[in-house]
């Protein structure tokens, strides 16, 4: 009988303490490796909604060739994001519309080591994502420093160069905080035509908050991204096996538009009402 993953666990357990999860047969890989062997800045993302029990059921048969991110005995990672738009949500609305010609912009913050890095993740040519990175010093997430957006300027202008990036920048505000805790996979290739590495990740305890608004809170929901230059992974082909296939989302739009009901969401009608209802008030 398998063994449900369980609520990720607090930072102040000692590793050898913490409930086993599906994913713990699996053998550690350093972050340099992950780095070394699938950087992916430039990529083509495919997300699949699980279950507890479905999760279990795609651990049991991962191959050998999988890893998983262990940094100081540490297998899942707390993340936090604060996404910026403009008052008229820009960003939003090219999301939710799909225009080829879109970006999002985000502080994260790497909850185990503190570190915060603003990102730009922009629509590239033949569906890939672009995500350019800047390590930022945040006092306050609710304000972009100058360093910051001055790196959002930058960014927009040579991914984007018909955007009005200089009134873009000057407008952002925070729209949307989310938080997850996150494994993150290396995936070898059994394919010898497409043979680079991949990465995957598994995202749970997923919660989206307005800046000084509602909060909603999804135990039940776990996010499984597949993150490669191209082709589908040995990772996407066994999902599909398990008779899973690519959702329609994005943790961004789909957040926005939960704990935002009065927004334009059809992009994610089926996702909002079949993955993510009823949500829950955060607990804590």
């Amino acid at each position: 009988m398998s063994t449900a993953l369980r609520d990720p666990v607090s930072a102040d357990v000692p590793a050898g303490q913490r409930p086993a999860d599906p994913l713990d047969h699996l053998r550690p890989v350093s972050i340099d490796e992950v780095l070394a062997a699938a950087d992916l800045q430039t990529r083509v993302d495919r997300k699949y909604l699980l279950t507890r029990s479905e999760l279990d059921a795609l651990a049991v048969g991962l191959p050998a060739h999988v890893g998983v991110l262990e940094i100081g005995g540490r297998r899942q990672h707390g993340y936090e994001s604060t996404y910026h738009d403009t008052p008229e949500l820009d960003s939003y609305l090219a999301t939710a519309r799909a225009r080829p010609h879109r970006f999002k912009v985000r502080v994260r913050t790497y909850l185990d080591s503190s570190t915060h890095v603003a990102e730009v993740k922009t629509r590239a040519r033949r569906g890939r994502n672009a995500k350019d990175r800047h390590h930022a010093s945040v006092t306050d997430h609710r304000v972009l420093s100058d360093d910051v957006r001055r790196f959002v300027a930058r960014t927009l202008a040579e991914r984007l160069p018909r955007t009005d990036h200089a009134t873009v920048v000057d407008r952002l505000r925070p729209v949307l905080r989310t938080a997850y805790q996150r494994t993150t996979l290396l995936v070898g290739s059994t394919d010898p035509d497409h043979g680079a590495a991949s990465r995957a990740t598994v995202d749970t305890a997923l919660t989206f908050a307005e800046p000084d608004g509602s909060t909603r809170f999804l135990p039940q929901l776990i996010v499984v991204e597949t993150k490669s230059s191209g082709p589908p992974t040995d990772l996407d082909r066994w999902l599909w096996h398990l008779g899973h296939r690519p959702t329609r989302l994005s943790k961004f739009g789909a957040g926005l538009a939960l704990v935002r009901p009065d927004l334009p969401a059809n992009r994610w009608h089926r996702v909002l009402h079949h993955h993510l209802a009823p949500p829950t008030e955060d607990p804590r």
